[in-house]
């Protein structure tokens, strides 16, 4: 009998406990490939769609849209033309009977903190082991250190990786002394002497990849490299209605 397949609830990041199934892209019966967007999910951080794990036909969708759920539950059930409708029930019955979710709040990963540097809090992610060229992600405009959570705990697996909140940003401390690029980059600058991080990688995301193009420019011994995603400050057009859109905005849906 061909192999039945489930597509559960990921866990993007390290935090992540639950997630919501905003829509179903691809409808029951349809043949569906590796990698392809199956659905949206939302959390309390991010929307981003869901891509197939697995290539079959989609025979059930479990959750609906909507529906919350925690990180690992049932989502849908994918198997060959040739399986049983009955086959697959029990498989989907069999899942539920036995699907415990993880505790909330159980610790599964490390958990941001808050430091002083430079005196001033600036909240914290770090993962990965004390050893290695460290990694430090910078948000762009508006975000927080959840921006990275997709990434940092596979980059984390053989050297340390710091993800922060900017000064006036997420959980750091709100009182901007300096919100220029060459500001916030000192700001950063002051996290890695706080954290005793001599030189790191930098990867940026808009106005953080500014800033990290900054600190390499002013500090040039404090870098090792530089990723740089959608850069600012590298053209002369500035997104001025989203800007403003972003400052405006209240609902956090609409955030996201």
């Amino acid at each position: 009998m061909a192999e039945i397949q489930p597509i559960t609830m990921p866990k993007w990041g390290l935090a992540m406990e639950e997630g919501m199934l905003a829509r179903w892209a691809v409808d029951i019966g349809t043949p569906i490939e590796l990698g392809q967007e199956i659905m949206d999910i939302e959390t309390s951080k991010i929307a981003n769609v869901f891509e197939s794990p697995v290539t079959g036909v989609l025979r059930r969708r479990v959750v609906a849209d909507g529906d919350t759920v925690p990180v690992g539950a049932l989502l849908g059930v994918v198997a060959a033309p040739d399986v049983s409708e009955e086959a697959v029930d029990d498989f989907v019955r069999t899942f539920l009977e036995g699907f415990v979710p993880e505790e909330a709040g159980a610790a599964s990963g490390p958990s941001a903190e808050t430091v002083e540097a430079g005196g001033r809090r600036i909240r914290r992610l770090k993962a990965g082991p004390d050893t290695g060229k460290p990694i430090l992600f910078i948000h762009g405009f508006g975000a927080d250190l959840s921006t990275w959570m997709l990434n940092q705990a596979a980059l984390a697996e053989d050297r340390p990786v710091h993800a922060i909140d900017l000064p006036g940003h997420g959980g750091s401390e709100k009182a901007l002394y300096d919100g220029s690029p060459a500001g916030l980059a000192a700001g950063v600058i002051d996290y890695m002497d706080a954290e005793g991080i001599e030189s790191a990688h930098l990867v940026g995301h808009s106005l953080g990849a500014a800033i990290a193009a900054t600190i390499a420019l002013d500090a040039p011994s404090r870098v090792d490299g530089l990723t740089l995603v959608a850069p600012a400050g590298f053209g002369p057009e500035i997104a001025g209605d989203f800007i403003a859109g972003f400052i405006a905005e209240s609902r956090a849906r609409k955030l996201r």
